[in-house]
Parts: C-alpha cells; structure tokens; sequence
C-alpha cells in the first residue's frame, strides 16, 4: 500500500499483481499493534472505530481491476479532525471462493497535513 496526502485529503494506492478479480479492500486505523485475525491471517490494523468507519465508505471494498492495481481518493473537510494523528494503512486482498486472505500489505504509517 502506498498513501499521498495533501490538504484537502489522501490517495491510496494498492497493488496485488496476478490477484484481479479478487476482493481488495483498504484500511486506515489509530494503530497497528496487535492487529487482528481474520481468516488465514493478521491484519496489521487495529479494529478500532476509524477503521470500523473506514470500512463503511463506498469504494473501500472492491473487486480488484484485472490489471492487479487500484486507488481510492478520500476527501477530507478543511477543517480536518485527523490533521497531525498518526494513522496507519494497508491493503488487503480477499478470496471468498477459498476464504483464504492471498494478499496482504504491511502497515504503513502516515500523518495528514
């Protein structure tokens, strides 16, 4: 996973090469210690209430384009409440025919300006 911010918002990036098709979703958290399990592995996020909410925007759970790449561009108010929080990303990649998690990123940490 990669993030860029700016002012007005933030842009993750998610690669996962020869996984189109599957089921790529993106998380951002206050944290990434302990994380939690799920399915077959650990998500380096914690399940906190960012993430809980994060989780609910449309687009933060997709089906990954065939080329194996994608992005998601969140606004953010100018009046931004998570300015300066340290926050923590990644990208995790689903296969719900074997229940299986064959992707998953390392957590990455990033502050909004």
């Amino acid at each position: 996973v990669a993030v860029v911010t700016e002012a007005s918002g933030f842009t993750l990036h998610g690669t996962a090469i020869g996984h189109g098709g599957r089921w790529s979703a993106f998380g951002i958290a206050y944290g990434s210690s302990p994380g939690f399990s799920f399915l077959n592995a650990t998500i380096p996020l914690n399940l906190d209430p960012l993430l809980q909410v994060f989780l609910g925007l449309p687009a933060s759970i997709v089906l990954l384009p065939a080329e194996g790449y994608r992005s998601l561009r969140v606004a953010m108010p100018s009046a931004n409440p998570l300015s300066g929080v340290p926050l923590y990303a990644a990208h995790v990649i689903l296969d719900l025919n074997t229940l299986t998690i064959p992707g998953l990123s390392s957590a990455l940490p990033f502050v909004l300006p």
